[in-house]
């Protein structure tokens, strides 16, 4: 009965690190980083302390190398916000998480039920609107429903990948009413590249668990894309072909993506090329190889260093490249591989989920889902303990 308490106990504080706090529109929900103070370092794991404290020291040194070469007052103070808002949560890893996959998961499926729930009775009470209605619901939600409606989403689109795993293998009532809870919500949201990354990251169902690679075409695959960049680079310093191509499959790519913006028509689109490119010009200009050392979009356009339309670089991708340079995307993508190996289709769904909604939005930086992306990598490197659903 005792264990049963402490239990129930662990999903109420796991789930209540997942709710969605924002302090002058920044996602701020940091309890998990109380986490240590109630467990111990791991140090039974010799491979994940390794890594994961040769991470940590990287981004240590970037934002060191960020400080020296941007010495501004602004710079440190906000670029040093910026570091330790991804140095702390890694540092999570090196000590025993007490939470399992199954409590991981129910405590996602509680927390976006209930903030679906919330998003109904605003629908129905607060606005009064038709119960469909999402293209205004998006926006007339958005004083009333935290983090809404392109960030919460997130979890939601994880937790409608949970339940629909859960109900392929026992079909229960609340596990029904869950998953058509927060599909109502989903689509409220109106986020049109949440919606496709979501059917495409549920089409991977369909496909074999085991798929058969060409390792040899593979490998020359991987080596021709370095050759290719490295190339980039080099023409790009020298103003010359790279840079005239880049624009053009630019424009291509407004033209064909119009109709899957957030915004008004194609205008969304082309902002957030001219945002990457800046991004792209600004990085390879100053260190390509560790970034600014945690300093955002936002703060390089309030000090006019990158002309870009709004104060966010529009991308997961684009962010850690411009915060981190390329190691710092070798990191990342490097611990995405390492959750999406382990792991069966449940959670690579996620992941997927995850990462094509990353192409146009940040996630990671929203603490939910960098609290989500940590415990994976914590029980990707524990075999022994974890109990992972195919």
């Amino acid at each position: 009965m005792i264990v049963f308490k402490v239990k129930n106990i662990k999903k109420v504080i796991l789930a209540s690190m997942f709710w969605p706090v924002t302090i002058s529109s920044i996602t701020s929900n940091y309890l998990f980083l109380l986490i240590p103070f109630f467990s111990k370092l791991d140090l039974s794991n010799k491979r994940k302390f390794t890594e994961v404290s040769f991470f940590i020291f990287f981004l240590i040194a970037s934002w060191l190398l960020g400080i020296i070469w941007f010495a501004e007052a602004g710079y440190i103070l906000r670029g040093s916000a910026s570091s330790l808002a991804i140095i702390l949560p890694f540092t999570l890893l090196l000590f025993i998480l007490p939470f399992n996959l199954s409590m991981i998961k129910r405590s996602i499926v509680i927390v976006c039920f209930i903030y679906s729930l919330l998003v109904i009775f605003h629908v129905v009470y607060s606005l009064n609107i038709p119960f469909f209605y999402a293209d205004g619901a998006k926006s007339l939600l958005q004083p009333f429903v935290p983090d809404w409606p392109q960030r919460y989403i997130i979890l939601l689109g994880i937790a409608l990948h949970l339940l629909l795993h859960k109900l392929k293998t026992k079909v229960s009532l609340f596990g029904l009413l869950c998953f058509m809870v927060i599909s109502y919500a989903f689509f409220m949201s109106f986020t049109r590249t949440a919606y496709l990354s979501l059917i495409i990251s549920m089409m991977y169902y369909l496909v074999p668990l085991k798929p058969r690679f060409n390792r040899k075409a593979l490998k020359y695959l991987l080596i021709s894309t370095l050759v290719l960049i490295l190339i980039f680079i080099y023409d790009y310093y020298n103003r010359q072909l790279s840079l005239q191509i880049f624009d053009k499959i630019l424009n291509k790519f407004v033209e064909a993506l119009g109709a899957f913006n957030e915004g008004t028509g194609e205008k969304s689109v082309s902002e957030r090329f001219q945002t990457w490119k800046e991004i792209l010009r600004f990085t390879f200009v100053n260190n390509p190889i560790s970034g600014t050392g945690g300093i955002g979009a936002g703060v390089l356009k309030s000090q006019n260093m990158i002309d870009i339309p709004n104060n966010s670089a529009h991308s997961q991708y684009f962010d850690i490249f411009l915060r981190f340079g390329i190691l710092g995307l070798v990191f990342f993508f490097y611990f995405f591989k390492r959750v999406f190996l382990f792991f069966g289709k449940e959670i690579k769904a996620c992941i997927i989920f995850i990462l094509l909604f990353s192409i146009t939005h940040e996630t990671l930086k929203l603490t939910y889902v960098m609290l989500f992306f940590i415990l994976m990598i914590n029980l990707s490197y524990d075999r022994k303990n974890t109990a992972v659903e195919l």
